[in-house]
């Protein structure tokens, strides 16, 4: 991975500024079975900052189809969902998860109506990749079964639903994209998820 002087200048200034508010414009959107490929500065930065803090192609994927090339927080609180359905954090873990597999919270005793503990990962994006992998370590009986108790909460931890299918199938594909050589350039996936 080759770092510029202007893009360690604006990773420093992206990890000290925080959340980013707004997606700037994309200088290429292509739209091709489903999946939308765009490129842009930020996207190149935040990928490059996943990648410092040590995520892995598909913790970018779930980022990245979660939030866009923003990868980060910047949702309505919650992902305006409440109790164990509620959202936090870049990779939108819902609380079930969190409260279960993420040694920050699972000692202490958290119910359902806990879920304002997890907007501590809206504002840490160590502990949110901390809980993240916490997570995909929890639930690792089949492949994908973190994706599945992602997107599907509790109801996921058996199999995924027909919605969850086709998220493990998207965060999959992006996750070859991001393999085959676009894990440090300014291109960024997502694929399009019918309504749940």
């Amino acid at each position: 991975m080759q770092f510029t002087l202007l893009t360690i200048a604006l990773l420093v200034a992206n990890v000290l500024a925080g959340p980013i508010a707004a997606r700037p414009a994309s200088t290429l959107d292509k739209r091709q079975g489903g999946a939308t490929t765009w490129q842009s500065e930020q996207c190149q930065v935040r990928k490059q900052y996943w990648k410092a803090l040590g995520a892995t192609d598909i913790d970018i994927a779930v980022t990245v189809q979660e939030t866009g090339d923003q990868m980060s927080s910047n949702y309505p609180y919650g992902d305006n969902k409440s109790g164990d359905s509620a959202c936090f954090g870049p990779f939108k873990n819902n609380w079930f998860m969190i409260r279960t597999a993420c040694s920050a919270f699972n000692s202490k005793g958290y119910t359902s109506d806990d879920y304002g503990q997890g907007a501590q990962l809206n504002s840490n994006d160590r502990l949110a990749l901390q809980c993240w992998h916490e997570a995909q370590g929890h639930w690792s009986s089949w492949s994908g079964q973190a994706l599945s108790v992602n997107f599907d909460g509790f109801s996921g931890t058996n199999a995924p639903t027909s919605y969850g299918e086709q998220y493990l199938s998207n965060v999959g594909a992006a996750a070859n994209y991001y393999q085959s050589g676009h894990d440090s350039d300014g291109y960024c996936q997502s694929h399009s998820m019918a309504p749940h």
